[in-house]
């Protein structure tokens, strides 16, 4: 494969990702959750702590697979019905954790999907309440269960402060790549407006030539068409720049009279001494 080629799958891919609808976003945690059901179920060494939990952790995470695909049929892309997602798949894995051996879960880990779609919501917020929500999932089977030892409630404190901190830096990436995003579109609109106003420039040009031309050409005719008065143009010094055909025509009028008066029967004006002097006089 070429440069060029894998250039073009990046800009497929980057095109096919960057405004992804809700389904797609959500399709990771539907698969993960599906995954993890499996392994539940069908591997005997997993634990199951509380079977229901289990259950209907899989019903959360498939009703905001039915949501997203709702959203996304009504193309809403962004706005807070969308977070609403990332928010309930964190709830779905939190009890999938409870039911499946809580601090002993080997699927504690799947919260980070949701979280990291969560961080990348615009605002800092957002970074705070995936802190509260991670803290609450983990604390609540203490809660029903207290663990005995100091270090177990020390997990519920480290472990939401860790994904708060990765979801901070995702958060900051996200914006960055959004501000860049919104700069680069507004350049495209401003040099698509000035290349619209520069068509529209060369559309009146065009139209003013065109009525130039059309002016030239009357006045070009209505030029020629004067023969019995002579019409001459000069410039400020009193150099003649151009003449009608008026000029012409009554200069020969003029010394075929004289002509005929002096009694020449010269063919042209010019064999006549007496005429050529009227007409230098003139």
């Amino acid at each position: 494969m070429t440069a060029a080629d894998e250039s073009a799958v990046e800009d497929r891919w980057y095109r096919a990702f960057s405004r992804a609808t809700p389904l797609v976003k959500q399709l990771p945690n539907t698969i993960a959750m599906t995954v993890a059901l499996i392994l539940t179920f069908g591997v005997p060494d997993l634990p199951i702590t509380n079977l229901a939990v289990t259950l209907w952790s899989g019903a959360v995470i498939f009703v905001a697979t039915a949501y997203a695909a709702v959203l996304s049929w009504r193309h809403r892309l962004d706005g807070i019905l969308v977070f609403i997602i990332p928010i309930i798949d964190i709830i779905g894995f939190g009890m999938l954790r409870a039911g499946t051996g809580a601090s002993l879960s080997i699927f504690a880990s799947l919260v980070l999907i949701p979280v990291v779609w969560l961080a990348t919501a615009p605002g800092i917020r957002y970074v705070f309440l995936i802190l509260c929500m991670s803290s609450l999932i983990i604390l609540t089977p203490y809660f029903v269960d207290p663990p005995s030892t100091y270090a177990d409630w020390l997990r519920g404190v480290i472990a939401p402060i860790v994904f708060a901190a990765a979801a901070a830096i995702v958060n900051v990436l996200s914006q960055q790549q959004r501000r860049r995003a919104e700069q680069a579109e507004e350049l495209v609109n401003e040099r698509t407006k000035a290349l619209n106003e520069n068509v529209e420039m060369i559309t009146q040009l065009r139209t003013s030539e065109q009525q130039y031309r059309t002016l030239l050409e009357s006045f070009e005719s209505l030029w020629s068409s004067i023969t019995a008065q002579a019409v001459i143009a000069t410039d400020c010094r009193g150099t003649i720049e151009a003449w009608n055909p008026g000029p012409n025509v009554c200069s020969g009028s003029a010394l075929r009279k004289r002509s005929t008066a002096c009694g020449s029967t010269a063919s042209s004006p010019h064999l006549c001494s007496r005429c050529s002097r009227i007409n230098t006089q003139t």
